[in-house]
Protein backbone atom coordinates (compact mmCIF):
# COMPACT_ATOMS: atom_id res chain seq x y z
CA UNK A 1 0.00 0.00 0.00
CA UNK A 2 0.96 3.58 -1.08
CA UNK A 3 2.05 5.93 2.17
CA UNK A 4 -0.75 8.24 0.50
CA UNK A 5 -3.11 5.55 1.16
CA UNK A 6 -1.84 4.57 4.74
CA UNK A 7 -2.10 8.27 5.62
CA UNK A 8 -5.42 8.73 3.87
CA UNK A 9 -7.03 5.10 6.00
CA UNK A 10 -4.93 5.89 9.47
CA UNK A 11 -6.33 9.15 9.89
CA UNK A 12 -9.53 8.66 7.80
CA UNK A 13 -8.58 11.86 5.58
CA UNK A 14 -11.33 13.23 3.65
CA UNK A 15 -11.71 15.55 0.44
CA UNK A 16 -10.83 19.32 1.29
CA UNK A 17 -8.97 18.36 4.51
CA UNK A 18 -6.19 20.96 5.15
CA UNK A 19 -2.74 19.42 5.64
CA UNK A 20 -0.11 22.14 7.54
CA UNK A 21 3.69 20.73 6.77
CA UNK A 22 6.73 21.54 9.02
CA UNK A 23 9.40 20.31 6.35
CA UNK A 24 13.06 18.70 6.60
CA UNK A 25 15.95 20.71 6.93
CA UNK A 26 18.70 19.73 4.92
CA UNK A 27 20.29 18.13 8.13
CA UNK A 28 17.22 16.51 9.51
CA UNK A 29 17.64 12.94 11.31
CA UNK A 30 14.83 10.27 12.08
CA UNK A 31 14.65 11.43 16.20
CA UNK A 32 13.53 14.57 14.98
CA UNK A 33 10.21 12.89 13.43
CA UNK A 34 9.80 9.35 15.68
CA UNK A 35 7.82 8.62 17.53
CA UNK A 36 5.34 11.21 16.47
CA UNK A 37 3.83 13.43 18.90
CA UNK A 38 1.18 15.82 19.19
CA UNK A 39 2.62 19.43 19.25
CA UNK A 40 3.22 22.59 17.71
CA UNK A 41 5.05 22.60 14.57
CA UNK A 42 6.97 25.45 12.81
CA UNK A 43 4.37 25.94 9.63
CA UNK A 44 5.99 26.00 5.95
CA UNK A 45 3.92 24.75 3.72
CA UNK A 46 0.09 24.03 2.92
CA UNK A 47 -1.70 21.77 0.85
CA UNK A 48 -5.56 20.39 0.28
CA UNK A 49 -6.25 16.86 0.64
CA UNK A 50 -8.16 14.99 -2.99
CA UNK A 51 -9.49 11.32 -1.03
CA UNK A 52 -8.86 8.68 -3.84
CA UNK A 53 -6.23 10.00 -6.17
CA UNK A 54 -2.72 8.56 -6.34
CA UNK A 55 -1.53 11.81 -6.40
CA UNK A 56 -3.99 13.25 -3.51
CA UNK A 57 -1.99 16.42 -2.72
CA UNK A 58 -3.22 19.75 -4.61
CA UNK A 59 -0.68 22.70 -3.53
CA UNK A 60 1.26 24.97 -5.01
CA UNK A 61 4.45 23.88 -5.58
CA UNK A 62 8.21 25.44 -6.33
CA UNK A 63 10.65 22.17 -6.13
CA UNK A 64 10.44 18.99 -7.89
CA UNK A 65 11.21 17.57 -11.55
CA UNK A 66 8.20 19.48 -12.96
CA UNK A 67 7.97 23.10 -13.21
CA UNK A 68 6.93 24.96 -10.77
CA UNK A 69 2.71 25.79 -10.20
CA UNK A 70 -0.33 24.64 -9.02
CA UNK A 71 -0.25 20.82 -9.27
CA UNK A 72 -1.75 17.20 -7.55
CA UNK A 73 1.37 15.75 -6.15
CA UNK A 74 2.09 12.66 -3.77
CA UNK A 75 2.61 13.66 -0.09
CA UNK A 76 6.10 15.24 0.97
CA UNK A 77 8.36 14.56 3.75
CA UNK A 78 8.13 16.42 6.68
CA UNK A 79 5.66 17.32 10.10
CA UNK A 80 1.85 17.75 9.70
CA UNK A 81 -1.03 18.43 10.78
CA UNK A 82 -4.76 17.71 9.31
CA UNK A 83 -7.04 20.28 9.85
CA UNK A 84 -11.08 19.70 8.71
CA UNK A 85 -13.21 22.71 8.40
CA UNK A 86 -17.14 21.93 10.12
CA UNK A 87 -18.67 21.77 6.72
CA UNK A 88 -18.12 18.46 4.89
CA UNK A 89 -19.73 19.94 1.68
CA UNK A 90 -17.85 23.11 1.97
CA UNK A 91 -14.85 20.88 1.88
CA UNK A 92 -15.66 18.84 -0.99
CA UNK A 93 -16.64 22.27 -3.19
CA UNK A 94 -12.90 23.33 -2.56
CA UNK A 95 -11.19 20.71 -3.12
CA UNK A 96 -13.29 20.09 -6.31
CA UNK A 97 -11.98 24.00 -7.09
CA UNK A 98 -8.44 23.16 -6.52
CA UNK A 99 -8.92 20.18 -8.14
CA UNK A 100 -9.71 21.59 -11.39
CA UNK A 101 -6.91 24.36 -10.80
CA UNK A 102 -4.31 21.76 -10.60
CA UNK A 103 -5.71 19.47 -13.27
CA UNK A 104 -5.18 22.89 -16.27
CA UNK A 105 -2.49 23.38 -18.29
CA UNK A 106 -1.13 24.79 -20.72
CA UNK A 107 1.94 24.06 -23.62
CA UNK A 108 5.18 26.11 -22.87
CA UNK A 109 7.86 26.84 -25.66
CA UNK A 110 11.88 27.63 -24.47
CA UNK A 111 10.55 31.41 -25.08
CA UNK A 112 7.13 30.69 -23.13
CA UNK A 113 9.30 28.89 -20.31
CA UNK A 114 11.91 31.86 -20.16
CA UNK A 115 9.01 34.36 -19.99
CA UNK A 116 7.36 32.92 -17.12
CA UNK A 117 10.15 31.62 -15.16
CA UNK A 118 12.65 34.02 -15.22
CA UNK A 119 16.63 33.61 -14.74
CA UNK A 120 16.52 36.32 -12.31
CA UNK A 121 14.61 34.62 -9.97
CA UNK A 122 14.96 30.98 -11.16
CA UNK A 123 18.80 31.12 -12.12
CA UNK A 124 19.37 27.21 -10.76
CA UNK A 125 16.11 26.17 -11.36
CA UNK A 126 16.79 27.28 -15.25
CA UNK A 127 19.71 25.65 -15.48
CA UNK A 128 18.01 22.34 -15.15
CA UNK A 129 14.54 22.57 -16.36
CA UNK A 130 16.47 23.96 -19.53
CA UNK A 131 18.34 20.92 -19.97
CA UNK A 132 15.35 18.54 -18.36
CA UNK A 133 13.30 19.70 -21.15
CA UNK A 134 14.72 22.11 -24.12
CA UNK A 135 18.21 20.18 -24.58
CA UNK A 136 15.95 20.21 -27.78
CA UNK A 137 15.52 24.05 -28.58
CA UNK A 138 12.24 23.42 -30.18
CA UNK A 139 10.64 21.11 -27.54
CA UNK A 140 6.98 22.02 -26.27
CA UNK A 141 6.68 20.89 -22.73
CA UNK A 142 3.22 20.60 -20.77
CA UNK A 143 3.13 22.48 -17.52
CA UNK A 144 0.93 24.49 -14.99
CA UNK A 145 -1.45 26.95 -16.30
CA UNK A 146 -0.70 28.10 -12.65
CA UNK A 147 3.11 29.00 -12.40
CA UNK A 148 4.52 29.38 -9.24
CA UNK A 149 5.82 32.92 -9.79
CA UNK A 150 8.76 33.36 -7.60
CA UNK A 151 9.17 37.15 -7.76
CA UNK A 152 5.38 38.12 -7.34
CA UNK A 153 5.43 35.49 -4.02
CA UNK A 154 9.17 37.53 -3.13
CA UNK A 155 7.30 40.42 -3.32
CA UNK A 156 4.41 40.00 -2.01
CA UNK A 157 6.14 38.49 1.49
CA UNK A 158 8.28 41.76 1.23
CA UNK A 159 4.70 44.21 1.31
CA UNK A 160 3.29 41.95 4.19
CA UNK A 161 6.78 42.79 6.37
CA UNK A 162 6.50 46.53 5.68
CA UNK A 163 2.48 46.63 5.98
CA UNK A 164 0.57 44.04 7.78
CA UNK A 165 -2.82 45.52 7.35
CA UNK A 166 -2.74 44.19 3.63
CA UNK A 167 -3.55 41.12 5.09
CA UNK A 168 -7.10 42.53 6.01
CA UNK A 169 -9.90 41.36 3.75
CA UNK A 170 -10.99 44.72 1.51
CA UNK A 171 -12.50 45.91 -1.62
CA UNK A 172 -9.29 44.29 -3.04
CA UNK A 173 -9.18 41.33 -1.53
CA UNK A 174 -13.29 40.47 -1.92
CA UNK A 175 -12.50 41.39 -5.58
CA UNK A 176 -9.81 38.37 -5.76
CA UNK A 177 -12.60 36.35 -3.87
CA UNK A 178 -14.88 36.70 -6.38
CA UNK A 179 -12.35 36.57 -8.68
CA UNK A 180 -11.64 33.05 -8.41
CA UNK A 181 -15.15 32.14 -7.20
CA UNK A 182 -16.22 32.82 -11.16
CA UNK A 183 -13.13 30.71 -12.07
CA UNK A 184 -13.86 27.93 -9.91
CA UNK A 185 -14.95 25.77 -12.86
CA UNK A 186 -12.10 26.48 -15.12
CA UNK A 187 -9.79 23.76 -16.73
CA UNK A 188 -8.50 25.42 -19.67
CA UNK A 189 -4.89 27.69 -20.10
CA UNK A 190 -6.50 31.00 -19.53
CA UNK A 191 -7.97 29.94 -15.99
CA UNK A 192 -5.48 32.54 -14.22
CA UNK A 193 -2.51 34.52 -15.73
CA UNK A 194 -0.29 34.75 -12.30
CA UNK A 195 -0.03 31.82 -10.02
CA UNK A 196 0.35 32.34 -6.22
CA UNK A 197 2.11 30.75 -3.19
CA UNK A 198 0.60 27.56 -1.81
CA UNK A 199 -1.60 28.95 1.32
CA UNK A 200 -2.84 31.82 -1.05
CA UNK A 201 -3.54 29.35 -3.73
CA UNK A 202 -5.30 27.03 -0.41
CA UNK A 203 -7.58 29.71 0.63
CA UNK A 204 -8.69 31.62 -2.78
CA UNK A 205 -9.82 27.21 -3.22
CA UNK A 206 -12.03 27.78 -0.16
CA UNK A 207 -12.50 31.24 -0.58
CA UNK A 208 -14.52 30.51 -4.23
CA UNK A 209 -16.28 27.71 -2.55
CA UNK A 210 -18.00 30.07 0.17
CA UNK A 211 -19.05 32.37 -2.22
CA UNK A 212 -19.82 30.21 -5.60
CA UNK A 213 -23.58 29.98 -5.21
CA UNK A 214 -23.93 33.73 -6.01
CA UNK A 215 -21.00 34.46 -7.97
CA UNK A 216 -21.17 34.04 -12.24
CA UNK A 217 -18.90 31.34 -13.67
CA UNK A 218 -16.43 33.37 -16.28
CA UNK A 219 -12.99 32.89 -17.58
CA UNK A 220 -9.71 35.45 -17.70
CA UNK A 221 -10.41 36.39 -21.25
CA UNK A 222 -14.55 35.95 -21.16
CA UNK A 223 -14.79 38.24 -17.81
CA UNK A 224 -11.68 40.07 -17.12
CA UNK A 225 -11.82 41.22 -13.43
CA UNK A 226 -8.89 43.71 -14.19
CA UNK A 227 -10.88 46.22 -14.90
CA UNK A 228 -12.89 46.32 -11.96
CA UNK A 229 -9.52 46.82 -9.89
CA UNK A 230 -9.91 50.05 -7.48
CA UNK A 231 -13.31 49.65 -8.16
CA UNK A 232 -15.73 49.73 -5.26
CA UNK A 233 -17.60 46.43 -4.70
CA UNK A 234 -20.98 48.08 -5.41
CA UNK A 235 -19.91 49.67 -8.90
CA UNK A 236 -19.70 46.04 -10.58
CA UNK A 237 -21.28 43.34 -8.04
CA UNK A 238 -24.01 43.04 -10.35
CA UNK A 239 -22.23 42.22 -13.20
CA UNK A 240 -20.42 39.23 -11.73
CA UNK A 241 -23.33 38.14 -9.15
CA UNK A 242 -26.34 36.35 -9.93
CA UNK A 243 -29.58 37.95 -10.46
CA UNK A 244 -31.31 38.29 -6.41
CA UNK A 245 -27.94 37.40 -4.39
CA UNK A 246 -29.13 40.25 -1.98
CA UNK A 247 -31.74 37.88 -0.95
CA UNK A 248 -30.17 34.95 -0.75
CA UNK A 249 -28.28 33.88 2.34
CA UNK A 250 -24.66 34.44 1.15
CA UNK A 251 -25.54 37.29 -0.34
CA UNK A 252 -27.12 38.74 3.03
CA UNK A 253 -23.95 37.81 4.83
CA UNK A 254 -21.50 39.49 2.56
CA UNK A 255 -23.87 42.91 2.82
CA UNK A 256 -23.52 42.34 6.77
CA UNK A 257 -19.77 41.99 6.24
CA UNK A 258 -19.25 44.87 4.09
CA UNK A 259 -21.42 47.30 6.98
CA UNK A 260 -19.45 45.91 9.92
CA UNK A 261 -16.27 45.74 8.11
CA UNK A 262 -16.19 41.92 9.32
CA UNK A 263 -15.72 39.30 7.03
CA UNK A 264 -15.41 36.44 9.54
CA UNK A 265 -19.34 35.46 9.78
CA UNK A 266 -18.73 34.96 5.91
CA UNK A 267 -15.52 33.27 5.83
CA UNK A 268 -14.58 32.10 9.01
CA UNK A 269 -11.27 33.32 10.82
CA UNK A 270 -9.10 31.54 8.40
CA UNK A 271 -10.48 32.93 5.46
CA UNK A 272 -11.56 36.16 6.26
CA UNK A 273 -8.38 37.77 4.75
CA UNK A 274 -6.63 39.18 1.39
CA UNK A 275 -5.62 35.56 0.28
CA UNK A 276 -3.26 37.05 -1.53
CA UNK A 277 -0.93 37.91 1.32
CA UNK A 278 -2.10 35.25 3.68
CA UNK A 279 0.95 32.71 5.34
CA UNK A 280 1.00 29.33 6.47
CA UNK A 281 1.46 30.27 10.27
CA UNK A 282 -1.70 32.43 9.87
CA UNK A 283 -3.56 29.92 8.16
CA UNK A 284 -2.13 27.10 10.92
CA UNK A 285 -2.71 29.68 13.67
CA UNK A 286 -6.38 31.01 12.75
CA UNK A 287 -7.26 27.30 12.37
CA UNK A 288 -5.99 26.06 16.06
CA UNK A 289 -8.08 29.08 17.34
CA UNK A 290 -11.04 28.30 16.22
CA UNK A 291 -13.92 26.00 16.75
CA UNK A 292 -15.06 25.57 13.37
CA UNK A 293 -11.63 23.38 12.80
CA UNK A 294 -10.92 20.65 14.01
CA UNK A 295 -7.08 19.21 14.22
CA UNK A 296 -7.45 15.61 13.51
CA UNK A 297 -4.44 14.32 13.96
CA UNK A 298 -0.39 14.64 12.59
CA UNK A 299 1.06 12.94 10.72
CA UNK A 300 5.83 12.29 9.75
CA UNK A 301 6.81 10.80 6.70
CA UNK A 302 10.79 11.03 6.06
CA UNK A 303 13.13 8.61 4.33
CA UNK A 304 10.25 6.70 3.32
CA UNK A 305 8.82 5.86 7.02
CA UNK A 306 5.99 7.06 7.93
CA UNK A 307 3.51 7.84 11.60
CA UNK A 308 0.40 8.85 12.47
CA UNK A 309 -1.59 9.94 15.60
CA UNK A 310 -5.01 10.58 16.05
CA UNK A 311 -5.47 13.42 18.33
CA UNK A 312 -6.34 12.10 21.42
CA UNK A 313 -8.91 14.69 22.05
CA UNK A 314 -10.39 13.50 19.75
CA UNK A 315 -11.05 9.43 20.30
CA UNK A 316 -8.25 8.51 23.21
CA UNK A 317 -4.67 8.14 21.51
CA UNK A 318 -3.90 6.18 19.01
CA UNK A 319 -0.66 5.53 17.32
CA UNK A 320 -0.48 4.03 14.18
CA UNK A 321 3.35 2.88 12.79
CA UNK A 322 3.71 1.55 8.95
CA UNK A 323 6.21 -0.57 8.14
CA UNK A 324 8.53 1.24 5.34
CA UNK A 325 8.66 -2.37 3.79
CA UNK A 326 4.89 -2.08 2.98
CA UNK A 327 5.22 1.16 2.07
CA UNK A 328 6.83 0.91 -1.57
Amino acid sequence: MSIEKELERGLKLQSGDILILEMPCVDSSEDEYFPVKIKQIQPIHTMLWIKGNAHPVAHSVRAGFNLPGVRLTKLPSGNGQVFRYKDSSLMMEAANILRNWALTTRYYSKEDYLATYPPTFWLDRNKRDLLNFFSNEKAIVSGPSTPYLEPRATYDLMDLARDPTRLVMGDEGLRRAIKFASRRNTMSPESFSKGQRCTATLVAAYQAAILAPIVKLGGKITHPFKQYKGKAFEEYANDVLIEGWRDTEIGKKLLQARTDGDYVPLFTKAFAVDQRYVTPNFLYKAMNSSDEYTMVGQFSYFDKKLEMLVNPELSGEKSINTDPAKCI
